[in-house]
């Protein structure tokens, strides 16, 4: 007898396993957020949302528009804004795009941060501190 899951990935399984493991493979836990940003790519301003944070990383969400096609491919470079989390409207991060995830009406891009601010290390610690500690209570 054969079985099957569609989560968290498409698995088939020809025999049932007497047994499931899970390995985090992240270095660092990311945080879930919801913070209104601008991203930049090639020169061009869009308006999203980063979904999750890390020290070393992010996840931003993106409206994928018809009128306004967007090409990011693994490894560009992109820049975003993030008034809400550095304080500053034009504090600029960059970040490297290691995942592109396209469906229809969005674009979710999973980024490692570049080279980073001392300043910008620091909220991004601080929020992840509080967010863990509200929580977990």
């Amino acid at each position: 007898m054969t079985y099957f899951t569609f989560t968290p990935i498409p698995l088939l399984f020809l025999q049932y396993p007497c047994n499931f493991e899970s390995y985090n493979l992240r270095k660092d836990e990311r945080v879930d957020c919801l913070f209104p940003n601008t991203v930049i790519i090639n020169d061009r301003e869009m308006s999203g949302a980063l979904s999750d944070i890390s020290k070393s990383g992010c996840n931003i969400l993106l409206p994928i528009q018809d009128d306004q096609p967007c090409n990011v491919e693994v490894n560009d470079i992109v820049h975003f804004r993030c008034p809400m989390l550095f304080s500053d409207p034009q504090t600029e991060v960059s970040g490297v795009v290691k995942r592109v995830n396209k469906n229809g009406i969005k674009m979710e891009l999973g980024l490692k941060f570049g080279t980073i601010g001392n300043d910008q290390a620091l909220r991004i610690k601080k929020y992840i501190e509080q967010a863990r500690y509200l929580m977990d209570a």
